[in-house]
């Protein structure tokens, strides 16, 4: 025999509820999913204007970096004793600023080698730039709202969401890094060469041996220590502005705060 069950509205009010709680859930995912694609695409924007203005200073830093790690030989049979030990000894000497901007102002090409790379670096920095911050957007969003662990611990949150993103954002950086920097110390004499290299030895030339765990562990923990900062500051300016004048800050406000705060923990 059956046994009738009353209250039957109790299961279209569980299967309701049961609706809702997708119906959020997937809410909460694409908002999730939103932040970060708005944030990698501004983020990407951001690099490329950036990159462009600093590129002569990285191209002067480059080449410091460069004139430390080789050596030149020198033929010394010509040349006398003192000869030789002066040339030795200017050869251990580092390389200045200015030294290195006339190195590249009397290279072939003059004022064009401080510019050596752009093009690498804009469209290479895009991608990785805007992964590690669209990672870190939706990662942080993911973990504040949707798990008891991350609603408690928010700088753990903000840690572990920084580490995933710039994980994530190092396997397309080293490439460009690498072609970059060959570039700008002539290992490479155009991108016709770069390009060659490349089709010959992809593996080889875009991910040197140990390239993209040595980026991911230098900087990683300085992706770390920049976004909490800045979370940090963020969130202080905020309560503080609160405390004051019980309202929240304007957009020019945030926009000039977002400078200031950003360059700091930067």
């Amino acid at each position: 025999a059956r046994i009738p069950v009353r209250g039957g509205g109790g299961g279209k009010v569980a299967a309701r509820s049961t609706e809702i709680d997708s119906s959020s859930s997937s809410s909460s995912n694409r908002s999730a999913l939103l932040d970060g694609l708005r944030s990698g695409l501004a983020s990407g924007m951001a690099a490329a204007c950036v990159k462009t203005l600093l590129q002569p200073l990285d191209a002067i830093k480059t080449l410091q970096q460069y004139q430390q790690t080789t050596t030149t030989t020198t033929t010394t049979a010509a040349l006398n004793a003192a000869a030789a030990a002066t040339t030795r000894q200017q050869q251990q000497q580092p390389l200045t600023m200015w030294a290195a901007a006339r190195t590249l102002l009397h290279k072939p090409g003059g004022w064009t080698n401080f510019y050596a790379g752009l093009g690498v670096t804009v469209v290479g920095s895009i991608p990785g730039v805007a992964l590690y911050f669209g990672v870190y957007q939706y990662c942080k969003k993911k973990l504040w709202h949707e798990t008891q662990w991350g609603h408690d611990h928010p700088r753990a949150s903000i840690a572990l969401a920084a580490a995933v993103g710039n994980s994530v954002a190092s396997c397309s950086r080293v490439p460009y890094e690498v072609l970059k920097q060959n570039l700008q110390t002539g290992t490479y004499a155009s991108w016709g060469a770069a390009c060659r290299a490349v089709l010959e030895h992809p593996v080889a030339a875009l991910f040197p041996k140990g390239g993209v765990w040595v980026q991911t562990v230098r900087d990683v923990p300085y992706a770390v220590v920049t976004l909490l900062v800045y979370e940090s500051l963020q969130d202080a300016v905020r309560a503080r502005r609160r405390r004051q004048r019980g309202e929240p800050l304007s957009a020019r406000q945030r926009k000039l705060w977002d400078f200031v705060i950003g360059g700091t923990s930067g």
